[in-house]
C-alpha cells in the first residue's frame, strides 16, 4: 500500500465514527445513497483490501484538478450502500441561501452575480460530463456494462439542494446584498456507477423517480428502460435556472409560488408533484409507459411568460429564459443543447452584461 493509499484509508477509518452532518466547524459530511445496484467490489479481496481498492480510486478522483465550482472533497467513506463525502463546511445550500435572502434588490450587482453563477454552474456540469473517472478492474457493478461510451458521464442530481454556498453569512445584513460562491456537489461514487454501468444505469429507484421534481420526463414515463445520460442533466439545469431567475425577479416568495403553481396530482403515487412537464393522453397513440406522453408544461410556459412581462425584467434575463425554454427544457432529450454550448451561451450573456449597463439592467418587459 502506497503512502497516499494508506493516508486515504486511515482517513476512511477515522471517518467511520462520524455520525453528524457537521464534522467540525470547518468540515461537513454529505451522505448520498448509491444506485439501486451498488458497486460490487471483487469478492476475491479481503475486506481491508477491497476498501482500499475503492478508496484508491476515490482518492484519485477526489485529488484530480477540479472545476472552480465543484466541491473539493477531503475524503470519502462507505457504509453499506451509502457513501459519505467529507468537504469544507458551507454556510448553506442554494435553496437555503434563497430563503435567507427572500427579497432581492434587482440591481447591477445582483443580476451580474446571478449571471456569473449560472455560467459557473454550467461549467461545473460540463466538467462532470467531460472528465473521466479513474478505472479499476476491481470495481464493477452487479449489472454488466454493455456500453462504455462517455455519454453516460452525468450528475443526475442537479438541484438547489445539491449546490452549496460558501461566503459570509449575510442573514440580517443589508437587504438585497448578494455574493459568495456556489459549488456543485459531485457525487463521485454515483458518477462512477453510472459511467461504469452504461446502458444498465437505469432509473429503477421509485423514490428517485417520483420525488425529484427536476427529473426529466424520460425518467418518469419509461423508468424500466430509461438511462441516465448527459441530456438528463441538461433538463435539470433548466429547472434550476428557472428557479434561480424566479428568485432574482420575485424573491423567495416567487420560488414558493412557482412550486405551488406547478403542482399536479400523480395518481401513480397519490401525491402532488411539481414536475416541469405535463403528461397527456393521445387517443390511439399509446405512450411509452402505456399511459401518456410528455409535453411542455403549460404552467411552466405561463410562468415564464409572466417573468418576461415583469416591469423590471431586462434583456439579459430575457436571453437566459429564452435559452432555458428553447434549448434546455426540451421534451426530446436528443434535441437538448450540449452542456458545453450552454456554458458558452451563458458566458456570452455574462460578458455582454459586464460591458453593457442597459443590457443588464434597463427594464424591457415583453408585451
Amino acid at each position: 500500500m502506497s503512502v497516499k493509499q494508506h493516508a486515504v484509508y486511515t482517513a476512511y477509518l477515522q471517518a467511520i465514527a462520524v455520525t453528524t452532518r457537521d464534522v467540525n466547524e470547518n468540515t461537513t459530511a454529505t451522505t448520498q445513497l448509491s444506485l439501486s445496484h451498488p458497486l460490487d467490489i471483487s469478492p476475491t479481496l479481503s475486506a481491508p483490501c477491497s476498501y482500499d481498492a475503492l478508496l484508491n480510486m476515490l482518492s484519485t478522483a477526489l485529488g484530480c484538478s477540479l472545476h472552480e465550482s465543484i466541491v473539493e472533497y477531503f475524503t470519502a467513506r462507505r457504509d453499506g450502500n451509502s457513501y459519505t463525502y467529507l468537504a469544507p463546511r458551507p454556510d448553506c445550500n442554494l435553496r437555503t441561501y434563497w430563503w435567507k435572502h427572500p427579497h432581492v434588490v434587482y440591481d447591477e450587482s445582483s443580476v451580474t452575480w446571478t449571471l456569473k453563477q449560472l455560467n459557473l454552474i454550467a461549467g461545473a456540469v460540463d466538467w462532470v460530463h467531460t472528465t473521466p473517472l479513474p478505472d479499476s478492474p476491481l470495481i464493477r457493478l452487479k449489472y454488466n456494462a454493455v456500453d462504455d461510451s462517455s455519454q453516460y458521464r452525468c450528475h443526475g442530481e442537479i438541484s438547489s439542494h445539491n449546490i452549496l454556498w460558501y461566503g459570509d453569512d449575510l442573514l440580517g445584513a443589508k437587504q438585497g446584498v448578494v455574493g459568495g460562491s456556489l459549488k456543485v456537489i459531485d457525487f463521485v461514487v454515483r458518477r462512477l456507477a453510472i459511467t461504469s454501468a452504461g446502458m444498465n444505469a437505469r432509473l429503477e429507484d421509485s423514490s428517485y423517480r417520483h420525488f425529484n421534481p427536476n427529473n426529466a420526463p424520460e425518467g418518469h414515463l419509461v423508468p424500466k428502460s430509461t438511462v441516465l445520460t448527459k441530456a438528463f442533466d441538461i433538463w435539470q439545469l433548466g429547472c434550476l435556472y428557472l428557479e434561480f431567475v424566479t428568485w432574482l425577479l420575485q424573491g423567495f416568495t416567487g420560488v414558493d409560488e412557482f412550486e405551488d403553481f406547478r403542482e399536479v396530482y400523480d395518481p401513480d403515487i397519490r401525491i402532488f408533484d411539481e414536475y416541469f412537464y405535463d403528461v397527456t393522453v393521445i387517443e390511439g397513440v399509446p405512450g411509452p409507459n402505456g399511459k401518456g406522453h410528455a409535453i411542455a408544461s403549460k404552467k411552466v410556459v405561463e410562468w415564464v411568460d409572466k417573468l418576461h412581462r415583469l416591469p423590471h425584467c431586462s434583456q439579459s434575463i430575457h436571453d437566459v429564459l429564452d435559452l432555458v425554454m428553447e434549448h434546455l427544457l426540451v421534451i426530446d432529450p436528443e434535441k437538448r443543447m450540449k452542456c458545453s454550448l450552454v456554458e458558452q451561451r451563458l458566458s456570452e450573456i455574462f460578458r455582454r452584461a459586464e460591458e453593457d449597463h442597459d443590457y443588464i439592467l434597463k427594464p424591457a418587459p415583453r408585451a
